[in-house]
């Protein structure tokens, strides 16, 4: 069965004006594709009001959260705004309540002072200037360095400052430390160092040491040996730029390097020989089981 259509005149524009002009063509539209037209026609009408509310600023309604990983640290004791998405929470299992009045104090100060980075920081502070000032005096009496020209061959390795805090058991300051170190990261392999392996003690031998003086009641002494690195010798020609805030050397001049200085790759390896070589002369003899 044919569908019924409907007579669609289209539009005479100036009627009045064209009244000798007949309108009548006309298309035939089947109910079919007027339905169609409807729709197209809605559909554009609802793209256009979309495209106008795009245009308004649209808000994030994603809810914000800390970092999962920082939910690894423990930086301070205001744990209640952890996240329940974690599975194992660290206040679950870590809590201050069982320290001791004075260790909770010493814990509790160690994130109370800020250690500086850079010497332009702790040059306003009287005690870091002292700090600075021995470890200079402590360098120049074990005659670490020698002033010399800088050979045109070689190329100054740089140095910079560690400032560390020192704590007492009760959490108080015991003193300010401060340590010049070389930037070993300069140091060029084959001209500045040549080895840099050095033994290690074995942990099966300490284990060892301790269970014998468990067993025959052996007194145990530990020994620590200030500036232990300083006193080791260097081979090689080792030229270091003035360090910070130093102005005994004078302009032009660079530091000829005879001890091995903290943070030269070599420095652990020359402190072992300076150590084994005094051992050997005091009559000890060196294990073929653990060579350290």
């Amino acid at each position: 069965m044919s569908q019924p259509s409907q007579t669609i005149l289209p539009p005479c524009d100036n009627v009045e004006n064209n009244s000798d002009n007949n309108c009548e063509s006309h298309i035939e539209v089947s109910e079919e594709d007027c339905f169609h037209i409807d729709q197209n026609l809605n559909e554009d009408h609802d793209i256009e009001k979309n495209s106008e509310s795009d245009q308004s600023v649209r808000m994030s309604t994603r809810i914000k959260k800390p970092l999962e990983y920082l939910k690894d640290y423990h930086c301070n004791l205001n744990v209640s705004n952890i996240s329940l998405r974690v599975k194992y929470p660290l206040n679950s299992v870590l809590s201050y309540n069982n320290l001791s009045p004075s260790y909770k104090s010493f814990v509790m100060s160690l994130s109370s002072h800020v250690e500086p980075n850079t010497y332009s920081e702790v040059v306003k502070h009287d005690c870091w200037r002292k700090a600075m000032q021995c470890e200079i005096s402590t360098l120049e009496s074990n005659q670490t360095w020698q002033t010399a020209l800088l050979p045109k061959e070689k190329a100054a390795i740089g140095c910079k400052w560690v400032f560390k805090i020192k704590y007492k058991v009760d959490g108080t300051i015991e003193r300010y430390k401060a340590r010049l170190v070389a930037k070993r990261y300069t140091q060029t392999e084959g001209i500045d160092y040549l080895d840099t392996f050095s033994l290690v003690a074995k942990m099966t031998t300490i284990r060892l040491l301790l269970s014998l003086a468990s067993i025959y009641n052996w007194e145990l002494k530990q020994l620590d040996k200030n500036n232990a690195f300083l006193h080791g010798d260097l081979k090689e020609d080792v030229y270091m730029g003035a360090p910070p805030g130093l102005t005994s050397i004078p302009p032009g001049k660079v530091c000829k390097l005879k001890k091995a200085l903290y943070g030269l790759k070599q420095a652990n390896r020359e402190w072992f020989a300076k150590l084994s070589s005094f051992f050997l002369s005091m009559g000890y003899t060196q294990s073929m089981n653990d060579h350290s």
